[in-house]
């Protein structure tokens, strides 16, 4: 038994006690007289959950990891999975010392051809077939509709006898060769080569850089490798379905694709993927290595059977969270189901300290469990709404933590306040546990304590200022080693198309949209090389756009310049022998009015996937896509500069990186000062007494500031998920000041020295479970709650009692 306080203050503290938390009391004696009932009553209420969880729903998605909502950061990343090959498979064949260029080609063509549904809707090995005469006709089309200032001055620089002279020899060569019968048609209508302005601007559609046609198939630059592009019904977030599809593929690869012949896959489906089975497989390391570290903690400090009573608290605990969770959702994450280690380890600290308080037998039982109630229910309820916190999360995950976590708590105070007592004296056995004088074990010599302990703080608060604050989503990722050389494969081989910029130009119709994008193509195009850009502008722009062009296609041949090429192509056709009638087709071409551009064109020639991938029509309005370098200069134009486009979203990994840390800094303060705030209130509730408050405190203060110092001295950089730590660390920090400021201040019993101990080292060991992790977002968690209990546990045991000051006697 421990007693710092004198008499009259204990008689104090259980009058106040007994009027406040009588109603436990009057529970314990009325459920002494009816414990079967208790019994059987409890036993239903977790056979119910069971009944429950024997239809869980484990939700294996990353989804419940990223951002949801309508705030910034959850916009951009909604836009960025609409990136063109955000929801498609990539498969990159690789042809062997023996295998020719044909037979890869023909092996990308079989694998194409085979897959298909459920698992596909389609796949392409280069762009969709198209006639001979489909190409030409559209280029010729598209030249007057895409005819820009830059092209008549590029024009006229072409009417010299020179430049005339130049191509018609070109154009001769390409006729006396053998392919020269079925060229004729092309050089009758295009005897200067004028399809070289539309084919120039084809580049601005190319989204793969190191990719070339051949004989209709998209090839590396080097020649040695094919690509494939596959599309699937399964979403980006759904693993199991990730899991099935990518399980097919391997399937279509082994089946199709020789042995000489090299296969990459790469897509978000297999990160996806990996990460559910991450989770999955820490989700029984983490449940299991927690629960035995626990259990045996508890059996080794309390040296009774009646430990494992103890221990069956946090257990039942986790069954009821989980079931009381799928009340409230129709799913419950794996993220949130492998949390359960940390709820364990916060949820013994209640039975823990109602089985010490038990022990004394100088007291009732229900008068110890009246007395018991007091820093119990204020810590629990402390603690539950410090994770409620949470609840203000733009991430569902943490939400859904959130309830889970606050459920939890809030059973085991029931369980440990109302069906523990119950069975600890109902059931023979002696109360006992380790050490005989636990209140002597953690005395210290005050002076060094605090020295060290104000040495320690600076120390960490130094540090603290070198803390960084990254938003990249992407270090949360779970990105095997493999997965990590075939990125490295794709961008060596392809180049890399995957770190662009973003910018989506909005409209109501496909037509404002266009324009927009014709705004933002010519803006670009002033601010950084116009071949750095990837839009479909220059092919296919807008109607206004292109009556544009054609206006000044018309006028251009109006002025003379008709009669100039009549003259130029006569003198100098006849010159190599062409007829006076050999470009007559061209002329005609002249004089008809050009056919407005339209998207079944595009689909025409083959590049349906392109315009698929660049053009989104969503319920209320259409979205065009422009894809330029991810640099601090883009990102910079779109946020500050006044002159920018309306109507476009500049959406980047960089841009997103931003707003994620901006995000961090302003949420990490924001629930770090909402958390505080409501702590020091519900403390300052419990002991109206300024001094027991601010000790009460302490062990949150040192722990956050010890976390956060140790977190700058080893190079650990805060992410978004180190805020569920921030809170985890500030709910034990409360429960275990709270604890050991009423077994100095009332000399409780309940509250000695070693059940605050145990509570800390359980808490430990379940929550540094999650260190074990192999995913990132879960090990990050484990760590920098292991670093804030490193400064909670000493502060509780150590830094309050030399604060404190001189303890009476018993």
């Amino acid at each position: 038994m421990t007693e710092y306080d004198t008499n009259k203050e204990r008689n104090s503290g259980d009058a106040q006690v007994k009027s406040v938390f009588s109603f436990f009391q009057v529970l314990y004696d009325f459920f002494a007289r009816r414990r079967i009932l208790l019994y059987v009553l409890t036993f239903a209420v977790i056979v119910i959950a069971a009944l429950i969880l024997r239809n869980i729903t484990m939700n294996e998605d990353i989804a419940p990891l990223l951002p949801d909502g309508e705030n910034e950061a959850a916009r951009d990343f909604a836009l960025l999975q609409k990136a063109p090959f955000a929801d498609k498979i990539l498969i990159s064949l690789k042809a062997g010392q023996s295998t020719s260029k044909q037979s890869l080609v023909d092996t990308a063509e079989r694998l194409t051809q085979a897959m298909s549904q459920p698992y596909f809707t389609g796949a392409v090995s280069g762009p969709a077939s198209s006639s001979l005469e489909a190409i030409p006709q559209w280029l010729m089309n598209a030249l007057p509709n895409t005819f820009t200032i830059k092209d008549q001055s590029a024009m006229e620089e072409i009417l010299t006898p020179e430049i005339v002279r130049d191509r018609l020899k070109k154009a001769h060569a390409q006729l006396t060769s053998q392919e020269g019968m079925m060229l004729k048609p092309l050089v009758q209508i295009d005897p200067l080569d004028l399809k070289g302005f539309v084919l120039g601007k084809l580049s601005h559609v190319n989204i793969i850089p190191g990719m070339q046609l051949h004989d209709n198939h998209f090839i590396s630059d080097d020649g040695k490798n094919t690509l494939v592009i596959a599309r699937t019904p399964v979403k980006i977030t759904d693993s199991k379905g990730s899991k099935e599809m990518l399980g097919q593929l391997r399937e279509l690869i082994k089946k199709f694709v020789p042995a000489d012949v090299e296969a990459s896959t790469l897509s978000a489906y297999a990160y996806t993927m990996a990460n559910a089975e991450a989770i999955k497989g820490d989700l029984v390391l983490i449940l299991g290595s927690s629960s035995v570290a626990i259990f045996l903690l508890i059996m080794y400090f309390l040296r009774s059977w009646k430990g494992i009573l103890v221990f069956l608290v946090p257990s039942s605990v986790l069954c009821l969270a989980t079931a009381g969770t799928l009340l409230i959702y129709d799913s419950v994450s794996a993220v949130t189901i492998a949390f359960g280690s940390v709820l364990l380890g916060i949820s013994d600290d209640y039975p823990i300290l109602v089985y010490f308080a038990l022990s004394n037998k100088e007291r009732s039982a229900g008068n110890i469990v009246g007395a018991v109630a007091r820093p119990v229910l204020f810590g629990g309820m402390t603690t539950i709404i410090t994770f409620s916190v949470m609840l203000l999360s733009n991430l569902p995950g943490q939400r859904q933590l959130a309830i889970f976590c606050m459920i939890g708590v809030a059973v085991s105070l029931i369980f440990s306040l109302i069906v523990l007592p119950q069975l600890l004296q109902g059931l023979p056995g002696e109360k006992r546990y380790f050490g005989n004088k636990p209140r002597g074990m953690f005395i210290l010599p005050r002076k060094w304590v605090v020295f060290c302990w104000i040495g320690i703080s600076v120390l960490c608060l130094w540090q603290a200022g070198s803390l960084h604050f990254n938003g990249d989503l992407r270090i949360l990722n779970m990105v095997p080693e493999e997965m990590k050389k075939t990125e490295q494969y794709f961008a060596k081989t392809w180049g890399n198309f995957q770190d662009n910029a973003i910018l989506f130009a909005e409209g109501k119709d496909l037509q404002s949209s266009l324009q927009t994008n014709d705004r933002l193509f010519a803006y670009l195009s002033e601010k950084m090389p116009a071949d750095k850009i990837i839009s479909l502008a220059p092919i296919f722009p807008s109607e206004k756009t292109e009556a544009s062009n054609r206006q000044r296609w018309k006028g251009f041949w109006a002025q003379g310049n008709e009669r100039l090429a009549n003259r130029l192509l006569a003198d100098e056709g006849g010159k190599l022998g062409f007829s006076s009638t050999a470009f007559m087709p061209f002329f005609d071409m002249l004089k008809k009015e050009p056919r407005p551009l339209a998207a079944n064109d595009l689909t025409a020639i083959g590049l349906d996937e392109l315009y698929n991938s660049l053009v989104l029509r969503e319920k209320d309005k259409v979205l065009t896509l422009t894809l330029a370098p991810d640099t601090e200069e883009i990102v910079g134009l779109f946020d500050k500069d006044k002159n920018r486009p309306e109507g476009v979203r500049l959406v980047s990994q960089g841009r997103f990186r931003s707003i994620i840390s901006k995000a961090l800094v302003d949420n990490f303060f924001r629930y770090i000062i909402f958390a505080l705030v409501v702590i020091i209130i519900s403390v300052s509730i419990l002991f109206r007494n300024l001094k027991k408050t601010i000790l009460a405190l302490m062990p949150v203060a040192t722990g956050l500031i010890f976390m956060l110092g140790a977190m700058g001295l080893l190079g650990v950089e805060f992410n978004l998920f180190n805020i569920v730590a921030t809170i985890l660390v500030i709910g034990l920090g409360v429960d275990l000041g709270i604890f050991m400021v009423c077994n100095l201040s009332e000399g409780y019993e309940h509250t000695a020295n070693l059940g605050i101990l145990l509570g800390g080292l359980t808490s430990f060991v379940g929550l540094g479970a999650l260190i074990l992790a192999r995913h990132p977002a879960l090990s990050s968690i484990g760590t920098t709650v292991m670093l804030g209990l490193c400064g909670v546990i000493p502060s509780a045991l150590f830094v309050i009692p030399a604060l404190y000051g001189k303890r009476d006697e018993e």
